[in-house]
């Protein structure tokens, strides 16, 4: 009885404590290739730092912005409306994107699924494909202390297949619907609770039963 205890215990523990991870989605619109890097499983974030890395021999990026100086890249939608841009550049020479965002005490964390941000590549030569790969992706929490994610794959960008202009608000022309930060990140809290309410109730049930007295045969 106490090995399932202890099993029931560590499955609680693992839905409220799951590890965060990185995934990377593409799509293809306006005639660019654009990288959708999303984060799963984070828990009471207020800060987000990605840096990436790219061939810029073969790619580049998107200026989602020509009214400010220099390449813009998208934050995504993590942080919602509340999100704050810390840092937004792009070294064409060196062939590195950086973009860190968060939000301010006293708003909510963030916890969940949410897009940290929406990268454009258009291709110098039609028939290569270019690679990308992040060298840095960190969480920030409420007293500073940052947690680590690794993404050790090399994403390949394929040349564009779409006709077009550049999209210039990836955000809301091109991000899909399902990967919204604040739904998914609501939707995946309620989810985790509702994993956590039963597993205590798993746990409360066993509890019982270990405590009431067997009856005589």
């Amino acid at each position: 009885m106490k090995l399932i205890l202890f099993f029931c215990s560590v499955l609680f523990s693992a839905c409220l404590y799951a590890t965060p991870t990185l995934e990377v989605q593409t799509s293809d619109e306006g005639g660019v290739r654009w990288l959708h890097f999303i984060v799963n499983d984070v828990q009471q974030v207020y800060g987000v730092d990605l840096e990436i890395e790219f061939d810029s021999q073969v790619i580049s990026p998107v200026d989602i912005n020509e009214r400010q100086s220099g390449i813009q890249v998208s934050r995504g939608n993590l942080f919602g409306d509340s999100g704050h841009e810390i840092s937004n550049s792009v070294d064409v020479r060196k062939g590195v994107a950086r973009i860190a965002s968060g939000i301010l005490h006293p708003a909510e964390p963030v916890s969940g699924k949410g897009t940290v941000a929406v990268i454009g590549f258009k291709h110098k030569e039609n028939n290569t494909v270019g690679k990308v790969q992040v060298s840095r992706l960190q969480l920030g929490d409420k007293k500073g202390g940052l947690t680590e994610i690794s993404y050790e794959k090399i994403v390949l960008v394929e040349p564009a297949v779409s006709k077009g202009h550049s999209v210039q608000n990836p955000s809301n022309a091109v991000l899909p619907e399902a990967y919204d930060g604040m739904i998914q990140n609501n939707e995946s809290s309620a989810i985790y609770l509702l994993i956590g309410l039963m597993a205590f109730a798993i746990l409360l049930l066993i509890a019982l039963l270990v405590r009431k007295p067997l009856k005589a045969v």
